[in-house]
């Protein structure tokens, strides 16, 4: 399959990625490019010569320096549940990877299609039942949003770190073991931003692999530092996509001769992630199927696995709606965090940034 031999492909330059070896130190040169162009930009931004628009209400960025998945939706769905129990009425952007969205915003909530909205966007609004704006500019994104949903008095931006020319109350970087690989820029390293961007950030939030990490390090509010807390996604009930079967605690696989054959299905920013996951649960798949992230299907892509049992993650199982196979389960996952004050400290920033905004709008 053509997605998943890309997949090797995007694997192999993560790997690569993760050490100073020789493709690295050939690309080394090109990254003075990508150095030269954040320069550039964060220049003409900061001398004004360049536009940044300013939404008014509060905006939240949860981002990364890290290309690709880190850990971003999980937080940004956490963070809206919780600023929702809080009393604030937030609404999401996002860029709506993996589809093309045209020129006028898709803007909706709770029971959007994942062909118009794209996977993490679907996703977002489904879990937390907050509206959805997706379009490529952020500010056309928040401009429609507010427009539908006037009532929103806050706002969390999906990814969206890098883009300067939005107004941002609150930064969020997420990173997970990964961590900064090699250290280097596009294309000879992962990162999107120097190292230094991780100092600049109001929170960083480090998704660890296992519960026992996340208990490990905390490192608490400190003055001129970023708040510094851990994740880790706990995973907890299978859910039946075709509503045929009963839903179960995920150690359900663990201990079910029924299924005797389970294959690993996901197409997400890490996919190695979901395979721990899965093991740390007791539960080795017979086989693994590795998609790009994004990655679109159709029923088609389930019909020639051989399995009693065929486990997806959350993001792959919204493109499954109305799928009627009683194999696909998915696995879904509830995002703990080591310090639950985090979300107290980061309404109370948010209440003080919208006092500021009411006094200069």
């Amino acid at each position: 399959m053509r997605s998943i031999n890309c997949n090797r492909v995007i694997e192999y330059i993560h790997n690569q990625w993760m050490k100073k070896g020789l493709i690295s130190n050939i690309l080394y040169p090109a990254s003075y490019i990508t150095k030269s162009f954040l320069f550039i930009k964060n220049y003409l931004y900061k001398i004004k010569m360049l536009r940044i628009f300013r939404a008014r209400v509060p905006v939240i960025v949860v981002g990364n320096i890290y290309i690709g998945g880190t850990g971003k939706t999980p937080v940004v769905i956490s963070i809206t549940k919780e600023l929702k129990s809080r009393g604030w009425e937030p609404g999401v952007i996002s860029r709506g990877y993996g589809i093309d969205v045209g020129d006028r915003p898709k803007v909706g909530c709770k029971n959007v299609c994942f062909s118009e909205f794209g996977d993490e966007p679907t996703l977002i609004t489904k879990k937390t039942g907050a509206p959805i704006s997706v379009h490529p500019k952020r500010d056309i994104a928040i401009k429609s949003l507010l427009h539908n949903f006037p009532n929103i008095n806050i706002i969390i931006s999906d990814d969206g770190l890098q883009h300067v020319s939005m107004a941002r109350d609150f930064e969020i970087i997420v990173q997970d073991n990964r961590m900064i690989g090699n250290g280097r820029l596009i294309p000879s390293g992962p990162l999107r931003e120097q190292t230094v961007r991780l100092n600049q950030a109001n929170t960083i939030v480090n998704n660890r692999i296992n519960y026992e990490e996340m208990q490990e390090t905390n490192i608490y509010l400190q003055e001129n530092r970023p708040y510094t807390i851990n994740m880790y996604l706990k995973p907890e009930f299978a859910y039946n996509i075709s509503g045929l079967e009963k839903d179960f605690p995920i150690s359900y696989f663990n201990c079910n001769n029924y299924y005797k054959k389970i294959v690993a299905l996901s197409g997400i920013g890490n996919n190695e992630r979901f395979i721990k996951t899965l093991n740390d649960c007791w539960i080795y798949p017979s086989s693994y199927i590795k998609l790009k992230d994004h990655c679109k299907f159709d029923k088609s892509l389930f019909y020639n696995i051989s399995a009693d049992a065929i486990l997806i993650t959350s993001k792959d199982a919204v493109k499954c709606l109305n799928y009627e196979d009683p194999r696909i389960w998915e696995i879904s996952v509830d995002a703990e965090f080591s310090d639950k004050f985090f979300f107290n400290y980061l309404s109370n920033q948010m209440y003080q940034a919208s006092m500021k905004l009411k006094d200069h709008l």
